[in-house]
């Protein structure tokens, strides 16, 4: 809602500063026309001297040389005022422009779901998301019809174009389910209550829910931990950890801002986090054998 709020404000500004801009130009056309006035009064005054000249002349030669002056001056205040009809009806034509694209950015903003922030679990726990999808693509089911609308905006704006720049940094597919066939994901998403909990303890009782598990068989499987070399060919091969670590293993001072400034995101926080960086090596069991800051060697 406050986002729908910002960008009504920001489309309520723009107008002003377009209307600004008319007045302006209308000004700018009123001094316009009034020094074109002005040139084509003391034009008449010169005629009217010629006038006088000419009448000692001859009476022919007056009526001849005042018809082609009138002409000129006819022509010349005609040509003023088509360019100025052609001016404002210019002038007319960005303001219908800008009424239609704030009535569109109006529309659209009413059309958009209340459940938005599009998809606020995808999107505040990407960060723990990211290592484990780095070299794969995944499925996301959600009952969130909004993160799809999102996704086909034709021209989006402002923090919405944020939003899909980070999401367009992995690669998944969305399903959409029913809020009503979506009851697992809610599950799975709950926190487990205590042991000792009343509620629960209560509820198994009285409707009889009381289970006794018991477990025969447990097999657990073992997964190698990675070694140093291997996690850092991971990152080198992530093109948002990549342009960082390359720079704080080759120098210890950190690169200017016009270097990464093309760069993502996420290699933008990196450059600001340059300080606390650091270099953690691995021993085989798992444990941390060094950790130093990284740079030169």
């Amino acid at each position: 809602m406050k986002v729908r709020q910002e960008e009504i404000k920001f489309r309520q500004e723009e107008m002003k500063v377009r209307q600004e801009e008319m007045k302006v130009r209308q000004e700018e056309m009123k001094a316009g026309m009034e020094k074109k006035m002005e040139a084509g009064l003391e034009r008449m005054e010169q005629v009217q001297e010629d006038m006088k000249d000419l009448m000692r002349a001859g009476k022919e030669e007056i009526r001849a040389h005042v018809a082609s002056q009138v002409e000129g001056i006819k022509d010349h205040f005609d040509g003023c005022i088509e360019r100025m009809e052609e001016e404002v009806q210019g002038v007319k034509g960005e303001i219908e422009e800008v009424k239609n694209e704030v009535q569109e950015k109006m529309s659209d903003l009413e059309r958009r779901p209340n459940n938005f922030l599009a998809n606020p679990e995808l999107m505040y726990s990407r960060s723990t998301v990211k290592p484990l999808t780095i070299n794969g693509k995944f499925l996301l089911r959600t009952h969130h019809a909004s993160l799809k609308w999102l996704l086909k905006l034709k021209e989006p704006e402002g923090q919405i174009t944020r939003w899909i720049q980070t999401l367009q940094e992995y690669d998944f597919e969305i399903q959409h389910r029913k809020e009503t066939s979506h009851g697992n994901a809610d599950a799975l998403s709950r926190r487990p209550c205590k042991e000792s909990c009343k509620q629960c303890t209560n509820a198994e009782k009285n409707f009889g829910m009381e289970t006794n598990i018991s477990v025969k068989v447990l097999t657990t499987t073992t997964v190698e931990p990675w070694s140093s070399c291997e996690i850092q060919k991971a990152q080198l091969e992530d093109p948002a950890i990549k342009p960082i670590l390359e720079k704080k293993i080759n120098s210890a001072d950190r690169p200017s801002w016009q270097e990464i400034a093309t760069e993502s995101p996420t290699t933008k926080r990196n450059w600001t986090l340059w300080d606390s960086l650091r270099k953690v090596i691995f021993t085989a069991s798992g444990k941390v054998m060094m950790e130093a800051p990284v740079g030169g060697n």
